[in-house]
């Protein structure tokens, strides 16, 4: 294979992993730990399900293998990047985001469905009007962290060197769209550090758990403090909470208990950056442990789903989860858009 042909198989990984790890989430979404592992006698979540979850009711039309928003709007992020040559041009990511809000809002966020909302109603403009900053967590979801993986991709094909500022404000004028408490932006950017540097490695097997550790300890931590120090986040920090991710990788319990894997975008940051350093190497272990683990099962696993196959390549993933739908072949063809960028 020439290193064109690596790239690409990292890049499709990538997203075809983002869009798996959706759909396998996606029937246990808001599901307990403890309820999850009760499925399947005992064994939970093993392959895609119909949904079993009782409080998103809009849920009720899917099938097994069927996705949700995380793929939904990763697509509509890339397809932004893609027309601009490897940007993010916001004014024309918020139509592409109208344009899917239009064919379907189902599992959106509160904070994307109502800052898109009002760009489609001409209540805001998305480059002269920005989000008014909130309190109390509200617009910090994981909303722009489950779409970052374009975002890093695009970066990781067009820079032959780390320029983590430039993928900062990347990261941050995706975040701008959506979600007004910077650490949305600030967690997804950590995401990013680790998705470019997984995708940029000059040889093509794939890093090894301990690398990865040592890589988010002594670059992702210290770039992500750098922008806190600039951007005054309010709230729990970014950083803190990938130290205590650190701090636990001995189990994805352990991390489960130690940082959440809830709805929050430092919740989903340090959980999925852990899960992906646990199970670097193991595509089907790493998806299968974020949506057993609970809570915002979709997410996690979507974003650990990219992580692990911009790692271990399109290969690395069972072949039977990727035929499982046709629909799934988008991720090959957006691969090979970006990567012909």
């Amino acid at each position: 294979m020439t290193k064109e042909h690596y790239m690409l198989n990292r890049v499709q990984g990538c997203l075809l992993g983002a869009c798996l790890g959706d759909a396998m989430g996606m029937p246990v979404e808001t599901m307990s730990h403890t309820d999850i592992q009760a499925l399947n006698n005992g064994r939970g979540v093993t392959y895609f399900m119909n949904p079993v979850q009782k409080r998103i009711w809009d849920t009720a039309n899917l099938g097994g293998g069927d996705t949700t928003d995380d793929w939904q709007l990763t697509q509509a992020v890339a397809r932004s990047i893609i027309r601009n040559r490897g940007t993010i041009d916001i004014r024309d990511c918020a139509e592409e985001h109208v344009k899917e809000l239009k064919k379907s809002a189902f599992g959106w966020g509160k904070s994307t469905q109502s800052a898109i909302q009002d760009i489609a109603d001409g209540k805001r403009d998305p480059v002269l009007n920005s989000l008014s900053p909130t309190a109390n967590g509200q617009g910090c979801g994981n909303g722009v962290v489950m779409k970052i993986a374009p975002v890093a991709i695009a970066h990781a094909i067009r820079y032959h060197h780390q320029d983590s500022y430039a993928l900062w404000e990347q990261c941050k004028t995706l975040g701008s769209l959506t979600h007004p408490d910077i650490r949305a932006s600030i967690a997804a950017y950590a995401v990013a550090l680790l998705m470019q540097f997984i995708l940029r490695r000059k040889h093509e097997q794939p890093l090894h758990g301990a690398k990865l550790a040592s890589w988010t300890e002594e670059t992702i931590i210290r770039d992500v403090r750098a922008i806190e120090e600039d951007e005054h986040p309010s709230g729990e920090l970014v950083s803190s909470r990938l130290v205590s991710a650190l701090a636990a990788l001995d189990s994805v319990e352990k991390l489960r208990l130690a940082v959440g894997c809830g709805y929050y975008a430092i919740d989903t940051a340090a959980f999925a950056i852990g899960v992906s350093i646990i199970h670097a190497t193991d595509f089907e272990g790493g998806v299968l442990a974020a949506v057993n683990a609970g809570k915002d099962t979709d997410t996690n696993a979507s974003v650990v789903g990219a992580l692990i196959g911009a790692n271990c390549g399109v290969y690395a993933i069972p072949v039977m989860w990727r035929v499982f739908k046709f629909e799934y072949i988008e991720a090959f063809s957006l691969g090979q858009q970006l990567c012909s960028m």
